[in-house]
């Protein structure tokens, strides 16, 4: 039966999504909700491999930006590979949506293995609910931002250093590394916890006086697996960064928003954000302070825990407040940048239990146990009512999107109904502040006109090559109508968007 808690847990894990997140009902649903906007920018890019021929070194997005749609931002194996399934399958959204979940799986699966041989069934079991009432996985975990594969394969990566530990073979280490190159690639912020064992092996083997050198690989391994890694992503930023110059693209970012670009009061709004609102996309506030004891005791107890978990902790609290202040302008808005913050809360959590485990007993073991897992279990009834709040049919997110635009698939048949072919014409639509939300939709490229645009304007559209502009909103069109700046329409669907040709 032992061998098999790490499978339960995953399983859980599962139960939890399926049942109580229904991910199922968002399976062939486009980019939708919360951030709608950087979801349409990823799944852009694999649909573009798609519509436009199987050229990894030549992704793309729907809008035309400089001229050509050039444009990239993680490293694009994840919306390649989705362009490959789609030729098989079919174009749907939900594969990309079950690829980065079924890696943050995998990567469960390994961490589960690894809490039940160090500390037991309770904390595997609890390590599953904390994952499982995550916020920001119970939304993003079946979703399009690369935060989440990029977390899975971490998982992966530590599972191998940890293997390597245990067996001392070299192929689990450069699994490890491959891994952990694989989640540079996709997000290098995700990287804290590999910064934070080569600094636990940096003190241990240079400043420590017992010999560690049992726990790790032979330094030439270890430096030679931190320029694989260091040394391809750096190649990746680099290149991605020229392609993007290259072709005029500036919708993806690559550089850190500290917080001394804000002033006193964006400070002050963003920390009021932090707290009533993004904490609870990792934990309730009831939990937040079971969470605040649990590091306090884990530095008063620190002498109780192992010298390299004392050096890994401390490593990843340094690598997770440094990267908090670097990023703390994006968090006013992209809640999704505080998944790299997890591992700082998982960390503590296991040294709560591990304190726990040691100190109490029996009955009253039992007692504080359950309590531990009851505030963690209450986060995913919160979740629950979360995604019903934001992804429901009573949503605000629901009232932004024109009716028409919830089956997409219907929408692009019209499109190619109405004679609009990808790949000859360029398109553009009023209103849509984002670069690629509503192209990607109807699946055209061209360009999104700002809700300032006036009709006025329109006659300088056929100066940018536009040969059809779209509309969903009516005051709009019968403005520009009343002006003659727009004829009839010539076709229309569902009395939602109106085509009109230039």
């Amino acid at each position: 039966m032992a061998k098999w808690h790490p499978f339960l847990s995953l399983l859980l894990f599962w139960l939890v999504f399926i049942f109580i997140y229904n991910v199922g009902d968002l399976f062939d649903l486009g980019p939708y909700s919360i951030h709608r906007w950087r979801q349409s920018d990823s799944a852009s890019i694999a649909l573009s491999y798609y519509n436009n021929g199987m050229h990894f070194w030549e992704p793309k997005v729907h809008n035309v930006l400089g001229g050509d749609n050039a444009a990239v931002g993680e490293f694009p194996i994840y919306y390649y590979v989705s362009a490959a399934l789609y030729h098989v399958f079919g174009v749907q959204d939900g594969i990309v949506r079950l690829l980065h979940f079924l890696t943050l799986s995998l990567g469960l699966f390994f961490l589960f293995k690894i809490v039940y041989q160090q500390l037991g069934v309770f904390a595997t079991y609890a390590t599953t609910v904390f994952f499982s009432g995550l916020g920001l996985l119970a939304f993003y975990a079946f979703n399009f931002v690369p935060d989440v594969p990029a977390l899975g394969w971490m998982m992966v990566g530590i599972y191998g250093l940890y293997q390597y530990e245990k067996s001392q073979k070299d192929g689990w280490y450069w699994m490890g590394i491959a891994a952990i190159t694989l989640t540079g690639l996709l997000k290098p912020t995700m990287l804290i916890p590999y910064l934070a064992w080569l600094g636990t092996w940096f003190v241990l083997s240079f400043f420590s006086k017992k010999d560690y050198k049992n726990l790790f690989p032979e330094v030439w391994k270890i430096l030679v697996g931190f320029l694989i890694v260091s040394g391809v992503v750096a190649a990746w930023v680099f290149w991605s960064r020229a392609y993007n110059e290259a072709h005029g693209s500036g919708i993806f970012l690559s550089s850190v928003m500290g917080i001394w670009e804000l002033n006193p009061k964006e400070k002050q709004f963003t920390w009021e954000i932090l707290w009533s609102d993004h904490l609870n996309r990792i934990t309730r506030k009831e939990g937040f302070w079971m969470f605040v004891v649990f590091f306090a005791a884990s530095f008063i107890f620190i002498k109780k825990f192992a010298l390299r978990w004392r050096w890994f902790i401390t490593f990843i609290f340094l690598g997770t407040l440094a990267y908090f202040f670097l990023f703390f302008k994006q968090l006013r808005i992209h809640d999704y940048y505080l998944i790299e913050t997890v591992w700082l809360f998982f960390a503590v959590l296991l040294n709560g239990i591990f304190l726990l485990k040691i100190f109490l007993k029996k009955y009253l073991l039992y007692f504080f146990n359950f309590v531990v897992m009851f505030l963690l279990t209450f986060n995913v009834n919160k979740n629950h009512y979360f995604l019903k709040e934001i992804n429901g049919p009573e949503s605000r997110y629901h009232a932004e999107v024109p009716p028409c635009f919830l089956d997409m698939h219907q929408m692009r048949q019209f499109i190619k109904e109405t004679g609009i072919d990808f790949h000859t014409n360029r398109v553009t639509f009023y209103p849509d502040p984002s670069p690629n939300v509503t192209l990607y939709a109807l699946n055209v490229q061209g360009f999104n006109l700002q809700p300032d645009f006036k009709p006025a304007f329109i006659p300088g559209l056929k100066d940018l090559q536009v040969d059809y502009l779209i509309s969903s909103d009516q005051d709009f069109i019968k403005e520009a109508k009343e002006k003659g700046f727009l004829g009839e329409a010539k076709a229309h669907f569902e009395d939602c968007i109106w085509v009109f040709e230039l």
